[in-house]
């Protein structure tokens, strides 16, 4: 009789632990040669454009990384370099070949196929759902 239940319980135990969402959302840091390879290699991916110094940028991040966990979706995020005015104006002129108006940050791009599908630009704490908003605009989680 112990064998039965301790047998109903573990296949109980692998129903549940079956049954569980696995979440693969993320954010990934990369740069921006990174961003110009995914182009050049034509993939579909989302783009988000940030810089170190920017307070909107910083804060979408924090909202972002607080509500990752309801979404599926990987963001690629190239940090531009604003260590100094040259070499933020090298990367803003690298991405202006592949996108519009990088210099205008946060700024998140869907690419598909290696081609902009859908831009847009900004974060405010009074909208912060305006990013998912736009995710889901796009059918980009899962």
């Amino acid at each position: 009789m112990k064998k039965i239940g301790i047998i109903c319980m573990f296949i109980s135990c692998l129903l549940l632990g079956g049954c569980q969402k696995q979440n693969n959302a993320q954010i990934q840091e990369i740069g921006v040669e990174d961003a110009i390879v995914k182009f050049e290699e034509k993939q579909s991916f989302v783009l988000l454009v940030t810089r170190k110094k920017c307070g909107y940028c910083e804060a979408l991040l924090e909202y972002l990384h607080s509500t990752l966990d309801d979404h599926e979706v990987v963001i690629n995020n190239a940090v531009m370099d604003d260590s100094s005015v040259d070499s933020l104006q090298k990367d803003v002129d690298a991405l202006s070949k592949y996108v519009s108006r990088p210099d205008q940050t946060p700024h998140y791009y869907y690419i598909e196929n290696g081609e902009v599908k859908d831009g847009e630009k900004g974060f405010t704490p009074a909208q912060p759902d305006r990013f998912w908003d736009w995710i889901e605009r796009n059918n980009l989680e899962g």
